[in-house]
C-alpha cells in the first residue's frame, strides 16, 4: 500500500474518533413558541434528583412552563420528571441537566 494513502488513513481514523459529542448530548431543533417535553429517569430511594443547572444562563431564550414528577411508589423504582419549556427566542443554548443528592440529617 502507497504510504501516504495509508498515513492519510490513519489521520482519518483518528479524527473520526477523536471528534465525538460528550455523552448525553442531544441536540433538538425549535421556533420561537414551540414547547418541548423533556423526560429524566431518576431512582426513588437514593436521594438523587435532577437539577437544571443553568437556567439563570439561558432563562430568556427558554423557560420552564410545567415540571412534573412521576413516583413509581416502589423503593429502588424508577421515576421520571417531565420539563415542559417554552421557546421565547431563536438562539442557540445549551440546557444542562445534573444529579444532586440531598442529605437529611437527623
Amino acid at each position: 500500500m502507497n504510504r501516504g494513502i495509508f498515513l492519510n488513513i490513519i489521520i482519518f481514523v483518528f479524527l473520526l474518533f477523536s471528534c465525538k459529542k460528550e455523552k448525553n448530548t442531544y441536540d433538538i431543533v425549535t421556533n420561537v413558541g414551540d414547547t418541548v417535553t423533556i423526560n429524566l429517569d431518576f431512582m426513588e430511594g437514593t436521594g438523587n434528583y435532577w437539577n437544571w443547572s443553568n437556567r439563570d444562563d439561558v432563562k430568556s431564550n427558554i423557560d420552564t412552563i410545567n415540571l412534573q414528577i412521576i413516583s413509581s411508589n416502589i423503593d429502588g423504582g424508577i421515576g421520571q420528571y417531565y420539563w415542559k419549556y417554552l421557546t421565547y427566542k431563536n438562539s442557540d443554548c445549551f440546557l444542562i441537566f445534573n444529579t444532586t443528592i440531598i442529605t437529611i440529617r437527623l
